[in-house]
């Protein structure tokens, strides 16, 4: 993994510091939403330049927001200093060590970076030392159909949301990009390459692993979670037994979001 730090700094620099977006919210909201009213000790893996981390602290959750690479977690600093409930921590979380237990773990848009076997250990790192008894973990979890649909696509970008004045705002670009979408059919890998227009030499690029559901459930054996529920855009779904509308619900999207919890001896095997 050692273009994950070269591809997110750069990115860092061509989007530059973002802010709290409604995505942002929406995020924030479905912890409490999902894993129950009032305060919380809340652990943020992969936070990026903290939008959801702040956006967590305003709802009056305790947050420590873990990003590695060094621009986005000065981003992230920056967001925290209107806050004396958000922490950043500039780490790697497969090393970084924390004391607290948390009652929520999260980790948005990037569980699948690595392979089946880091995404294992991070899990049971997860379970093992940061997750309190009773904790929730939220996981966006890729779609392989919906990225395999969209190999081959290429999009330009030219603008971006901003927070600027006090309000989100849609800003040009400094430098206009390009992005394009690849997968990979043997390794269910998406890749996402950016790189600014006519500049193509400057190219980074990112691989996230995609799980189906079912495949999520396998996934799981063996790293002390299980998933207590599945949705998309906050309507849920299941997976045991047959769901009707899950097709449907599943067409077009290019995530769904997973609470995993801590399995119990009286969890079937």
């Amino acid at each position: 993994m050692d273009w994950v730090v070269p591809y997110f700094t750069k990115q860092s620099e061509w989007f530059g510091p973002t802010g709290i977006f409604p995505e942002h919210r929406e995020r924030a909201a479905s912890v409490a939403r999902l894993c129950g009213e009032g305060p919380k000790r809340v652990l943020e893996l992969g936070s990026g330049a903290g939008g959801t981390a702040a956006a967590m602290a305003d709802l009056g959750n305790t947050v420590v927001a873990v990003e590695l690479a060094p621009s986005r977690a000065e981003h992230a600093r920056e967001l925290a200093r209107h806050y004396r409930n958000l922490q950043v921590v500039e780490a790697d979380f497969y090393a970084v060590e924390l004391t607290d237990r948390f009652d929520v773990v999260c980790y948005w848009d990037g569980f699948g970076i690595g392979t089946d076997a880091d995404q294992r250990r991070l899990l049971r790192r997860v379970v093992r030392e940061w997750l309190s008894e009773d904790g929730k973990m939220l996981v966006d979890v890729y779609l392989p159909s919906t990225w395999a649909a969209k190999a081959g696509e290429e999009e330009r970008l030219r603008s971006i949301w901003r927070y600027v004045d006090g309000e989100v705002r849609t800003v040009n670009l400094d430098v206009p990009l390009k992005r394009r979408y690849d997968f990979d059919p043997v390794f269910s890998r998406v890749s996402i390459e950016l790189w600014p227009i006519r500049r193509r030499k400057e190219a980074i690029k990112q691989w996230v692993r995609c799980y189906a559901p079912a495949d999520l459930l396998l996934l799981l054996e063996g790293t002390g979670f299980r998933a207590d529920l599945f949705e998309v855009d906050g309507e849920q779904f299941h997976i045991e037994g047959g769901d009707d509308n899950m097709t449907g619900m599943l067409g077009g999207a290019e995530r769904y979001l997973v609470k995993l919890v801590r399995q119990s001896p009286d969890d079937p095997a």
